[in-house]
């Protein structure tokens, strides 16, 4: 029997990416009085996680950062087999790496719940974030591009202390920012 044949036609699939994020538990619960509609996927790099256990599938995939074309063939498989009808990425390196997979494949890359590769980049680094709003008039906490040594000194001078530092790219590996 197919993978598609076992589906319920009459629910909702849904593909999270990084399911096993707080993104992931956070669709889990919002959806769970909901379940009888929807069926839920993840694909994700790590098998651990309790959430996990409550998608109805989980598929392991490479990490997507570190291992962008293992990542992409595995969840070319994963679509194949899941048939969903919208793909939600979890994490913000999902977003940018699905709007790329969108500009590339627009034929599946209707179902990716993300905006085009340049908006992508743009909510996903910090410093382009500034950029983006100093060129639109919309308020964004004054910003320092690093490396800090050139200019930091005018920086500080200007907006004083307390500072907060941040990487352009997400958080650090263990959720927090660098203050």
């Amino acid at each position: 029997m197919s993978r598609i044949a076992e589906s319920s036609p009459s629910k909702t699939r849904l593909l999270l990416v990084s399911g096993g994020s707080l993104i992931g538990q956070n669709i889990l619960d919002a959806l769970s009085s909901r379940r009888d509609h929807v069926e839920l996927a993840a694909i994700n790099s790590v098998a651990q996680g309790s959430s996990l256990f409550d998608f109805d599938r989980v598929h392991l995939a490479p990490p997507t950062l570190a291992q962008p074309q293992a990542f992409e063939r595995r969840l070319l498989e994963v679509l194949a087999e899941e048939q969903p009808h919208l793909v939600i990425p979890c994490r913000d390196d999902d977003v940018v790496f699905l709007a790329d997979l969108k500009a590339r494949r627009p034929e599946i890359g209707a179902r990716f719940l993300c905006g085009n590769l340049e908006t992508a980049q743009i909510a996903n680094d910090k410093w382009l974030s500034w950029q983006f709003s100093v060129a639109n008039a919309l308020p964004f906490a004054p910003t320092l591009a690093t490396p800090v040594h050139e200019g930091l000194e005018d920086f500080v001078e200007a907006h004083g202390f307390p500072l907060l530092a941040k990487p352009r790219n997400g958080v650090l590996a263990d959720g927090r920012s660098v203050v």
